[in-house]
């Protein structure tokens, strides 16, 4: 009960800090609601490195991932349809950051992310944050 209700005045807070700032309501949830729930996965999966279990790191993120995309967003539809107009360049970011995780997996040193394959995670984001910006202004 307490989740739902923090989650609910998280949102409506959002809408309001998105109006008075006069940007699209998106922008904040890709970036303040998006690392806000997301440094758990990145304190879990540091510390998991740092202790040399990069599989666990590497679980926390993709069965996060997994869980979000597939779970919640197909409990959100059962409940009510989800319209994704206008998504559709977000679904490509999405979709090449998946493909460059995958390519980095397989064809990298022995099946691990070196700081070259992360550095380009972080361009990809990195382009993907200029892109929203602009699209937003």
């Amino acid at each position: 009960m307490l989740l739902v209700f923090s989650g609910k005045i998280c949102i409506e807070e959002t809408i309001l800090l998105a109006k008075q700032l006069k940007i699209a309501e998106t922008i904040l949830g890709y970036f303040i609601l998006a690392i806000g729930t997301s440094l758990p996965e990145l304190v879990t999966t540091w510390a998991a490195v740092k202790r040399k279990d990069g599989e666990l790191g590497i679980g926390n993120i993709l069965g996060s991932n997994l869980f979000n995309i597939l779970f919640v967003l197909g409990i959100s539809s059962f409940i009510r349809p989800v319209v994704i107009t206008g998504f559709l360049t977000d679904l490509v970011f999405l979709t090449i950051a998946t493909l460059a995780v995958y390519l980095f997996a397989v064809f990298g040193k022995k099946y691990s992310f070196s700081r070259k394959e992360g550095f380009g995670l972080l361009l990809i984001y990195l382009v993907f944050v200029v892109y929203q910006i602009i699209r937003a202004s």
